[in-house]
């Protein structure tokens, strides 16, 4: 899905893109529900302050700040989406810019690793 969104970015199809995007890169089914959950958590928002149903850095922002993880706990139940809170919402923002989402890469070579540990991550 090579698309650049721009102007108007309605939040539901910019959210629906972005999971359809996730399972294309073949995320693990516990990645794709936390970004989901993330996601449809800031269209509740964006509801419930009467934000509009636009992606917008604005709306981004005031997302985080309402779910500021360091003032909460986040071990409670039903809370563990909030931990990723900040990553699930900075994927959907880079997506909404490029209209792609960027998988994280580590350099094996660069991390020190034990020969067993090599081969497993070579499988």
């Amino acid at each position: 899905m090579e698309q650049t969104y721009s102007g108007n970015l309605q939040l539901g199809r910019l959210v629906a893109d972005a999971v359809v995007e996730i399972e294309r890169l073949g995320y693990s089914r516990r990645s794709r529900n936390r970004y989901r959950a993330i996601w449809e958590h800031l269209i509740e928002f964006s509801r419930q302050k009467q934000l509009g149903n636009e992606f917008s850095a604005d709306l981004a922002v005031r997302f985080l700040e309402e779910h500021r993880v360091r003032d909460k706990q986040v071990d409670g139940p039903g809370a563990g989406w909030r931990r990723h809170v900040a990553v699930g919402v900075k994927v959907l923002a880079d997506f909404a810019k490029t209209g792609r989402i960027q998988r994280a890469v580590t350099e094996v070579q660069a991390i020190h690793l034990a020969p067993t540990m090599q081969h497993t991550l070579h499988d």
